[in-house]
Order: structure tokens, then C-alpha cells, then sequence
């Protein structure tokens, strides 16, 4: 009985063991706190998400808070109550830029039929010559470039992966060069739960989209996109109207860490509207945040903006990358005019002098001090070209 007994018990352990070792450890987890928000902000880029609340961003109206912000990130649960558009897009346009972003789908939302699209964006098909279609555990949204619709880079779990562009893909007007050159040269999506990073630049009608740094669309063509528009961030299905239960393509997803930078090269109205100063001493506010600005070796420029204290807010010291203007004493706080309100808030002022001929931006970042790497509520980023 003890040999029979100890015998099962070397079993079990066996194939406890076995069980072990079938199940491999995943990719771990993204940790938000070791997100690097200066590496960006020295880089030129500036803060589209404070991580508070909606600040700089266009809620549908309508929606009744299912765009929402929920532990520091941007969190939507498909069922805005707008009537008419139902995305959540920025209040600022944008023409050539640099644009990082993270994101994240909570679940998928039921099982859709999914195609499998082949590399020339053709689907795959049977000999009878019918799409094959799979039930598939699904959650779909997307980012449209410049706010067009057709301009979407696709967020699903679709097998071709992420970073699809479905409006160009499938027009059949297009070249077949243009079309086949939407489809993801790779899936580099993690699994649903876990966190993604796109890195999209587009200049021009040409765009490249990195995911989890793997290029999956290299310099691929946007015929007839917009000069200038909003980042949108796509509301897709939504509750059964009967039912109101989700459907299997619906946008149960968060965003996080949200950058973008300014690129010059094209047909961005507001960075065609560079600020040439007159001469003398001069003052930039918020209005000059993401701009680009000349000035004359020798000129002295402050820079003022809405700060308070009380709030456990400051401006951070400002990180200059350049060596054409440098900065000309002390950050200075100032209170408004008293108007019989304590904690009002006021202005925060810093000096600079254009030294040289040259390009220097400079990069400021609102934060509180003890909260060391986490993104900053608001940044602030101007480049200054001294002639």
C-alpha cells in the first residue's frame, strides 16, 4: 500500500511538472510608470493627454461620459449616447506630424466572422472562389490621420494585425500598389489586455506606423488626404438596440501617454503661421505652444504661463535643446490682481535671450515635484530660429 501510494504521488508531481512547463510566462506587461515623458519632451513633442481629464480634446456631445478618464488613462466602453459623431477627437489640427500613442483593448466583445487579408489587401478565398470567414474573438477601433475617416489606421484583432488601413485598402479606384501597401507587413500586436505603442509620422500624404517597434507600414500613400486636421480616436459598433448587449466589433479600449510633434515640411495652417516677433522685448503664452518662432540675436523673449501653486503644480526647470538662445535668470510665479479669491492662480515667467544665430527649442513640462515619472498635466514647447 505505501509502494502503490508513494508511486501516485510521483505521478501527480510529474505531471504537475508537465503542466508547469506547458504553460510559458506571456510578454509582461508595459509599466506606466517607467514611461520616459521627457525623452519626448526634449524631443520637440508636446502632451495631448494631461492624464486627468479631457482637456484639449472634443467630447460628442451628447455622449454622457462613456469617453471618460479612469486611472490616468483615456477609457471608452462603446456606448455613447451622442446622436450624430460619436468619436473622440482633439481640439487642435494637425498637418505633417509625429504622433506616439498607447493603447489598449479591455476584452473582445463577442466572435466576428474575420477574413484573412493577403498581403496585395485581397482576402483569402476557397476554391469555389467565397471569402473564407472565421468566428474570431473580436474588439475593433482605430486612429483617423488628419480626422479622415478613410485616413483610419485600424486598432482590431484581425489576423493581418494592426495598423490597417481599411478606406485605402479597399478602393478599388486606387492602384494596386496603394492598396496592397495598407496591409500590415506584420502582426505585432499584443495580446488583448496588454498595452501597445504606435508610433505614426506622417508628412505629406505618406505615412509610416510603427507597433511595439515593428514597422508594419513603411511610407505607404493616403491619396486625397486633408492638409490639416484632428487626431480622432474612433467610436466602432456599439450596444444592440434591442438587447443592448455589445456587438463583436466594438471599441472596448484606453489610450495613454499621447504625444506628438509638430512637422514643418507640410501643409499644417498653423505651422505655416510660424510667430515672427517685432523687434524688442517680447512675451509668448499658451498661443505659442507647438509653434515655431524667429527672432533677432540679442532679443529678449519671456515666456508666461498659467500656473498655481496651490494646487501643488509648477512649471518644471525648461530643457533647451540648441545652443541659439539661453535662458536669462530666474523662473518667476506672480498672482493675479487680487480678486477676494484665495488660491486663484496666476503666471509663472521665464527669460530668454536669443545669443546666436541658430535653432533652439525649448520644452516645459507642469507637474508636481514628488510625482517623478509620471507625464506632466501640461506641456509647453516652442522653437525659436534666431536670424
Amino acid at each position: 500500500m505505501r509502494t502503490t501510494g508513494i508511486a501516485a504521488l510521483a505521478v501527480v508531481l510529474c505531471l504537475a511538472v508537465v503542466a508547469t512547463a506547458a504553460e510559458p510566462a506571456g510578454p509582461k506587461e508595459p509599466d506606466a510608470k517607467k514611461f520616459d515623458s521627457q525623452k519626448f519632451l526634449k524631443a520637440g513633442f508636446v502632451s495631448l493627454f494631461n492624464g486627468k481629464d479631457l482637456t484639449g480634446w472634443k467630447v460628442p456631445k451628447g455622449d454622457h461620459a462613456h469617453w471618460k478618464v479612469l486611472d490616468g488613462v483615456i477609457d471608452y466602453d462603446a456606448r455613447s449616447e451622442a446622436p450624430g459623431g460619436k468619436n473622440l477627437q482633439t481640439a487642435d489640427s494637425f498637418g505633417d506630424f509625429s504622433l506616439h500613442i498607447e493603447w489598449r483593448f479591455k476584452e473582445t466583445t463577442g466572435l466576428y466572422p474575420m477574413p484573412t487579408i493577403l498581403p496585395d489587401g485581397t482576402y483569402k478565398k476557397d476554391a469555389a472562389g467565397k471569402v473564407i470567414k472565421k468566428p474570431t474573438p473580436n474588439a475593433d477601433s482605430g486612429i483617423f490621420l488628419r480626422g479622415w475617416g478613410k485616413a483610419q489606421v485600424n486598432i482590431w484583432c484581425w489576423p493581418c494585425g494592426s495598423g490597417e488601413m481599411w478606406g485605402i485598402r479597399n478602393d478599388a479606384k486606387l492602384p494596386a500598389k496603394t492598396r496592397a501597401a495598407a496591409v500590415p507587413k506584420v502582426k505585432a500586436d499584443k495580446p488583448v489586455g496588454q498595452w501597445n505603442a504606435f508610433d505614426i509620422t506622417l508628412k505629406k500624404d505618406r505615412v509610416t506606423i510603427v507597433l511595439n517597434g515593428q514597422t508594419v507600414i513603411d511610407n505607404a500613400q493616403i491619396p486625397g488626404i486633408p492638409q490639416s486636421g484632428p487626431i480622432t480616436l474612433q467610436h466602432h459598433g456599439g450596444p444592440n438596440k434591442k438587447t443592448g448587449k455589445l456587438g463583436a466589433a466594438s471599441s472596448l479600449i484606453q489610450f495613454r501617454n499621447i504625444f506628438i510633434k509638430r512637422l514643418k515640411a507640410a501643409g499644417d495652417k498653423e505651422a505655416k503661421g510660424d510667430i515672427k516677433l517685432p523687434p524688442g522685448p517680447a512675451t509668448l503664452t499658451e498661443a505659442a505652444n507647438g509653434r515655431t518662432v524667429a527672432a533677432a540675436v540679442g532679443q529678449v523673449i519671456m515666456v508666461r504661463l498659467r500656473s498655481n501653486p496651490s494646487t501643488g503644480y509648477s512649471w518644471a526647470k525648461p530643457v533647451l535643446k540648441g545652443r541659439s538662445v539661453v535662458q536669462s535668470g530666474k523662473m518667476k510665479y506672480a498672482a493675479r490682481p487680487a480678486r477676494g479669491m484665495v488660491g486663484a492662480g496666476g503666471a509663472t515667467a521665464t527669460a530668454f535671450k536669443a545669443v546666436r544665430r541658430g535653432t533652439t527649442t525649448i520644452t516645459m513640462g507642469y507637474r508636481r515635484p514628488w510625482e517623478k515619472g509620471k507625464a506632466p498635466a501640461r506641456t509647453f514647447a516652442v522653437t525659436i530660429e534666431v536670424k
